[in-house]
C-alpha cells in the first residue's frame, strides 16, 4: 500500500515538473514576442498574429524568427516561416523541433 502511495506521489511530481517546464517555455515564447513586437505579454494568445498586432510586419517577423531560433537553439525552414499565421503555428513548429511547449 505504501509503495502505491509513493508511486502516485512520484507520478504527480513528474506531471507537475512537465507542466512547469512547458509553462516556462510558453512564458519564454511570450516574453520574446512581447519584446520584439513591443506589446504586453497579456495581449498574446494562440490566435495572436500579424493580423492583430500592428508591429508585426515583415521585418519584425524576421527579427522574431531570429530570436526564437537563438533562444530555442533550432532552425526554422523557409516553409515553416511562411506557414506562421499566429502563435499557435509557432508553438506547433517549436514542438516539431522538439521544444516542450503546450
Amino acid at each position: 500500500m505504501l509503495d502505491m502511495q509513493v508511486l502516485q506521489i512520484y507520478r504527480l511530481n513528474i506531471n507537475n515538473e512537465h507542466l512547469e517546464k512547458t509553462q516556462n517555455m510558453v512564458n519564454k515564447l511570450y516574453d520574446i514576442i512581447s519584446k520584439v513586437m513591443k506589446i504586453s505579454p497579456s495581449q498574446i494568445n494562440d490566435r495572436t498574429g500579424p493580423e492583430n498586432i500592428e508591429n508585426w510586419d515583415s521585418f519584425n517577423g524576421l527579427v522574431l524568427v531570429d530570436k526564437l531560433e537563438l533562444e530555442f537553439k533550432i532552425k526554422f525552414t523557409l516553409e515553416e516561416i511562411q506557414d506562421v499565421k499566429n502563435i499557435s503555428d509557432i508553438k506547433r513548429h517549436l514542438r516539431n523541433h522538439g521544444v516542450k511547449i503546450e
